[in-house]
């Protein structure tokens, strides 16, 4: 994402999504991004998901994070 490749140029931040219990998910993958420098978390943001199917609502989590200054593709 951070490294592009022949067909796409690099981004410079990133969306992670994470929806009911795929919300851990999300949170552990932005959280080892950050701790090896490979991006900064810039932004959290929480909600609800309403679901007329289960009639019930579901949690979402949306984190933002942008290059690390330090990131060095490897």
């Amino acid at each position: 994402m951070f490294t592009g490749n022949e067909e796409k140029n690099p981004f410079d931040e990133v969306i992670i999504t994470g929806l009911g219990s795929a919300t851990k998910i999300a949170i552990g993958a932005a959280s080892i991004m950050e701790k090896e420098d490979i991006g900064q978390i810039i932004k959290i943001q929480t909600a609800y998901f309403s679901s007329d199917r289960i009639n019930r609502r579901i949690p979402k989590i949306t984190i933002v994070l942008k290059k690390h200054p330090d990131f060095v593709a490897s």
